[in-house]
């Protein structure tokens, strides 16, 4: 028996991690923090709420202010990036009336949904002054605060980085997630934050939690580090622990290469099964290897499940991972029990909706429900288009398509991609269906 295999504690979401401060964290309880296993076998009907969650894009606004607001740029700071890959970036510049997306989110957790208000980054005006609520689309339970936050970095590496953090810990906030780009290893995109406002921010934080809190205590720091067809070896991963390490994060969580505008020059990026499989046995080594030390490690929910098992011994014994089997390595969520709230224009009336999405990625063109408002409650509840959730959900058990892992689907039609046997054409179809 491992020593990473005596249960833990468990968040209201499922994630399991130690919820001590990071020095006093028992090696026996060191997770590797993951989303717990999902089995599609399941219909969708047979579904209760409560394991059911949205991602409610309140904008998809991202950069700077915009100076051609005819352009439909944002009229506040959002991220101040301008990432060439953003999945934000995928659909026409929208907001929505802050107030109105609170009601729904009120109004659908009152039903026992699970929904997060997501914008480009939890530190922006929209985030800070006009929602107002703790809380994304990452559910991890660290701490006692445990509101996510996530930030490019740019806002608060700057002059007035302590009055966002005020404001954040006010909300909620008690973990920040930064990605870092290239502040270790090489990032393909274009546009993205450069290493000195990472580390400015960082820093920023840090001197936030000493000044606050002089006996201890403060934001925690999650690093996110994107993985690549070129970062998926051991030596990239350990390099990023290394630095992780050094700097004093508290969690260094690894994510997909997603190549959401699917530009022909990211391609080569993309990941391969092969590619998978060696980051979670590189995964599984890392594990052993900083054991000793405060470090832990996570895993976004975009990364494939092929060979996954060989970091099951480390994962929460209470996530039901035992169900895990290998042959039919499926684990996503996205269509099923994940879903996106955007903002889109109806082709026939012209006008704007909030349509429920199969997640993000490439299942965001799978239109699957609405939120609606009940003319005699004034309450917002989503409508579900089951016959294509089930069609969605058989594409999953059947491995028909490749489900989202690492971004796009399978945009290119590569059979390797994505840790399954995917099909572009299958999934072309698929979409044409339940349109």
């Amino acid at each position: 028996m491992k020593r990473s295999e005596t249960p833990a504690s468990t968040s209201a979401a499922g994630c399991c991690f130690a919820i001590n401060p990071p020095e006093n964290v028992p090696k026996n309880e060191k997770y590797i923090m993951v989303y717990p296993y999902s089995d599609p076998a399941i219909p969708f009907e047979m579904l209760t709420p409560e394991q059911i969650t949205f991602y409610f894009h309140v904008t998809n606004k991202t950069g700077k202010p915009s100076t051609l607001p005819l352009l439909g740029g944002p009229q506040k700071p959002t991220c101040a990036a301008n990432c060439s890959g953003c999945y934000f970036q995928t659909l026409p510049p929208y907001e929505i009336d802050p107030e109105t997306a609170k009601k729904v989110a009120a109004d659908f957790r009152e039903r026992g949904y699970d929904i997060g208000l997501i914008t480009a980054d939890s530190f922006s005006d929209i985030a800070l002054n006009d929602i107002s609520q703790a809380g994304s689309a990452f559910r991890y339970e660290i701490t006692k605060q445990n509101g996510n936050a996530w930030t490019s970095g740019n806002l608060l590496s700057r002059g007035g980085s302590s009055d966002r953090l005020d404001k954040g810990w006010e909300l909620g906030y008690g973990i920040i997630t930064i990605s870092l780009y290239n502040t270790v290893l090489d990032h393909p995109m274009k546009g993205v934050p450069r290493t000195e406002p990472i580390i400015r921010t960082i820093s920023n934080i840090k001197d936030w939690n000493r000044t606050r809190f002089p006996n201890g205590g403060g934001y925690d720091i999650i690093t996110t580090q994107l993985i690549s067809s070129k970062s998926c070896n051991i030596e990239s991963m350990r390099k990023v622990a290394q630095w992780c390490l050094e700097n004093g994060i508290r969690v260094c969580r690894f994510n997909a290469f997603a190549n959401f505008m699917n530009q022909e020059e990211m391609q080569k990026f993309e990941l391969t099964a092969g590619d998978i499989k060696r980051f979670w046995i590189s995964l599984a080594q890392l594990q052993e290897e900083f054991l000793d030390t405060p470090l832990q490690f996570g895993v976004s929910e975009d990364m494939s499940a092929t060979g996954i098992e060989n970091c099951i011994p480390y994962f929460n014994p209470k996530d039901g991972w035992e169900k895990f089997d290998p042959e039919n390595p499926y684990w996503c969520r996205a269509g099923y029990r994940l879903f996106s709230i955007n903002s889109i224009t109806d082709v026939v009336s012209r006008k704007a909706k909030l349509a429920i999405t199969g997640c993000v990625d490439n299942w965001s063109k799978a239109p699957i429900g609405e939120v609606l408002i009940d003319s005699e409650t004034g309450k917002y509840y989503p409508t579900f288009n089951v016959e294509a959730i089930e069609i969605l959900r058989a594409a999953i058990v059947n491995k028909t398509i490749s489900t989202c892992w690492g971004g796009v689907g399978n945009p290119n039609g590569k059979e390797d991609t994505r840790g399954m046997i995917p099909s572009s054409a299958d999934e072309k179809d698929i979409f044409e269906t339940i349109k």
